[in-house]
C-alpha cells in the first residue's frame, strides 16, 4: 500500500491462544505482535515453497519449454548434442481456448457513484488487457493474485481517489493467500515475498486492517521468516487503511483454496509429444547428413595418404610393415561428397551409409498422441489439426459444447474475483454497492445454422430477448436491440424476422457477407422491429429485396 502520511489503527487484535492463523472476532486482523506476524509469515513461505515446483511446472508446459524425458543418459547426451531446437509445445492450446471464450466486458455497480468510480478505476488499471492476461495465467498456473494499491493523501483520514487506487497482477511463485485449515474457504491472511538489492528478503503481510511490512538484513542466505523485522519503525511498517478487507484478491481456477491448471490433463500427452518431436529432429539430421562407413581391405598395403582419413596399419600388416598409424591422423577428412566429385579411396574395399529411420512412424505416433491430449482436456480435435480443418455450424457447436461449459465455470470463479476486487476498492472510497461482472458470451450463433435456429424459435413463439440470449448473445446487447418497452409484434411481424434471420443465414454462408455485416444487420433488424417499423413491400418479396440489399453491399473482408 502506498501513502503519503502514516496512520495507525486504534482498534486491539487479540490473537487466539495456541492457534496460528486463527483469529477470534475481527478473524483476519493483523496480530499485536512482530512474533505472531512472523509466525503466520512462515505458514505463508511454506505454502510458497512446497507450491513453487508445482507452479514452475505448469508454466514450462504452457511455455512450451519443458525438456524432453530421456529413457537414458546417453539418449538425453544424443538429443541435447543434435536437437537444441525448442520441443513442440502443444499443451498451451487447452489453456488458450478456453481463456480465449472468458472475455471481460465491465464492472457494474448499481450506486452511480460507485458505477462512476469503478470505471475510473478500471481505466486507470487498463483492465480490458490486464484482467484478460490475469485469466489466462490463472489458467495455466491455476492461481493468480491481484493486490490492491491503493494511495492517501492529506492529513488524518484516509483520502483516497479512485484514480489513485491501482490493482496489481502478482505470480503464485511470490504470492499466497492463506486459508483456514479447518474450511479451506476463510481467508486469513495474504503474504508476498521478495528478494531485494542486497540480497535483503521483503515480505507485505495483508490483513483485513493492516498492511505490514516486514523485511531481513543484508546477505541473507537462507529464506525465515525468524529474520524478518519491522521495515522501518513500527509505526511506519503497520499501514492502516479503511474498508476492513485485506488488499488482495485469490483467483483460483478449478478448485479451492489452491486450483488446478486448465491444461493437467495435457502433460502426458505433451511429454510424448516432446520426446517423438525431440527424436525425430536427431533423425531429421540422420537422413539429411548420413552416417558413413568403410570396409577396409586386409590386403591392400599402402602408405600415401590412406592414414588421413582410415590410418595405415591392416588386420595382417606385419610388425616390420607398421607405421603405428590405425586411425585417422587428421580431424578434417581428405574426402568430399559435391556434386561432380571423384572420391578416390586407396585400401577400401566398400563404402556405404547407414539407412535412417523414415518419419512416417514419428508422426502417426506424434497424430495419436495430439488426438489423446484433445480426448483428455476436452478441447476439439480441429484445434489442433495440423492441416488446418475447420468444421462449422452444428457440428463446431456440439465438438466445443464441453469447452463452453469449463468456460464459464471459469467465468463464475474470475466473477468472484473480480468482484472482490470492485468491493474492495469500493470499501477503500467509504463506498458500498452491489456489484455486478458482466462477461462477453462464451459462444455467439453467426452462422447459417446459428441464425436459423434463431429464427425457428421466434417463428414459434420463444420471446425475441429469450432466443438471442440463448444464442449467447450479451444481455446488455440484448437491450439496446430490443427493449422491454418495445411494441407487441404480431405473428406476422414474427414470421417476417424469423425469414430475414434465415435470409442473413444463407447470405453467410455464401460468402456474401461476413461476421461484421451481421453485426451491423441485426442492430437494425431488431430496432425497427422493436420501433414498429418492419415492413414488407407491397409485392411482398422479401428474398428479392434482400438480395437487392445485398447486392449494393460492399464486399466483406476474408475472415
Amino acid at each position: 500500500m502506498s501513502r503519503r502520511t502514516p496512520t495507525r489503527s486504534r482498534r486491539s487484535h487479540k490473537r487466539a491462544a495456541g492457534r496460528r492463523g486463527c483469529y477470534h472476532a475481527g478473524m483476519a486482523d493483523a496480530p499485536d505482535t512482530l512474533d505472531d506476524i512472523r509466525a503466520d509469515l512462515e505458514r505463508g513461505l511454506e505454502l510458497l515453497a512446497d507450491r513453487e515446483e508445482e507452479y514452475l511446472t505448469r508454466r514450462d508446459y504452457y511455455d512450451g519449454t519443458r525438456a524432453e524425458v530421456a529413457a537414458t543418459r546417453e539418449v538425453e547426451r544424443i538429443i541435447n548434442a543434435s536437437a537444441k531446437a525448442a520441443p513442440l509445445g502443444l499443451a498451451h492450446i487447452p489453456v488458450d481456448f478456453i481463456v480465449d471464450k472468458v472475455e471481460l466486458s465491465g464492472i457494474v455497480a448499481e450506486d452511480p457513484d460507485a458505477n462512476a468510480a469503478l470505471a475510473t478505476i478500471a481505466d486507470a488499471n487498463d483492465l480490458d488487457d490486464e484482467g484478460d492476461e490475469w485469466v489466462r495465467k490463472a489458467g495455466y498456473f491455476a492461481d493468480y493474485y491481484a493486490i490492491i494499491d491503493p494511495t492517501e493523501e492529506g492529513e488524518g483520514e484516509s483520502n483516497i481517489a479512485p484514480e489513485g487506487i491501482r490493482w496489481v497482477g502478482s505470480s503464485p511463485l511470490t504470492t499466497v493467500v492463506v486459508y483456514d485449515r479447518k474450511d479451506g474457504r476463510t481467508k486469513l491472511y495474504g503474504v508476498k515475498r521478495w528478494q531485494g538489492k542486497g540480497k535483503r528478503w521483503h515480505a507485505l503481510m495483508y490483513y483485513d486492517d493492516f498492511t505490514v511490512k516486514l523485511v531481513t538484513p543484508s546477505g541473507v542466505d537462507k529464506l525465515e521468516a525468524a529474520k524478518f523485522e519491522y521495515d522501518g519503525d513500527e509505526v511506519d511498517a503497520r499501514i492502516a487503511h479503511p474498508g476492513g478487507r485485506m488488499l488482495i484478491a485469490h483467483l483460483p481456477i478449478g478448485g479451492k483454496p489452491y486450483g488446478t491448471p486448465l491444461h493437467a490433463k495435457a502433460f502426458g500427452p505433451q511429454d510424448a509429444i516432446t520426446k517423438i518431436s525431440a527424436t525425430n529432429l536427431v533423425n531429421v539430421d540422420a537422413q539429411g547428413f548420413g552416417s558413413r562407413y568403410a570396409l577396409a581391405d586386409p590386403l591392400a598395403e599402402t602408405d600415401e595418404d590412406i592414414d588421413a582419413d582410415f590410418g595405415t596399419d591392416g588386420p595382417d600388416t606385419l610388425p616390420g610393415d607398421s607405421d603405428g598409424l590405425d586411425a585417422a591422423t587428421r580431424s578434417v577428412s581428405t574426402v568430399k561428397s559435391a556434386p561432380g566429385a571423384v572420391a578416390i579411396l586407396r585400401g577400401i574395399k566398400a563404402v556405404g551409409t547407414w539407412a535412417a529411420t523414415g518419419s512416417d512412424d514419428f508422426l502417426k505416433n506424434l497424430e495419436f498422441y495430439i488426438r489423446a491430449m484433445a480426448v483428455a482436456t476436452g478441447t476439439p480435435l480441429f484445434e489442433f489439426d495440423l492441416q488446418g480443418a475447420q468444421p462449422s455450424g452444428e457440428s463446431r457447436r456440439r465438438a466445443e459444447g464441453r469447452a463452453n461449459k469449463k468456460a464459464r465455470k471459469v467465468q463464475r470463479s474470475a466473477g468472484a474475483f473480480f468482484r472482490d476486487l470492485a468491493d474492495t476498492s469500493l470499501a477503500l472510497l467509504g463506498m458500498s454497492s452491489a456489484v455486478t461482472i458482466n462477461w462477453r458470451p462464451v459462444e455467439v450463433s453467426t452462422d447459417k445454422d446459428g441464425l436459423e435456429l434463431i429464427a425457428l424459435k421466434i417463428k414459434n413463439g420463444v420471446p425475441i430477448a429469450t432466443a438471442l440470449s440463448e444464442a449467447g448473445y450479451d444481455p446488455e446487447q440484448i437491450a439496446e436491440w430490443y427493449p422491454e418497452d418495445a411494441v407487441h409484434l404480431t405473428p406476422e411481424l414474427l414470421e417476417l424476422i424469423a425469414r430475414v434471420l434465415q435470409s442473413l443465414g444463407q447470405a453467410k454462408t455464401l460468402g456474401v457477407i461476413g461476421d461484421r455485416h451481421v453485426a451491423e444487420l441485426l442492430p437494425a433488424l431488431f430496432g425497427a422491429a422493436a420501433e414498429g417499423n418492419l415492413e414488407l413491400d407491397d409485392d411482398d418479396d422479401l428474398d428479392d429485396d434482400l438480395d437487392d440489399d445485398l447486392d449494393d453491399a460492399p464486399t466483406p473482408p476474408s475472415e
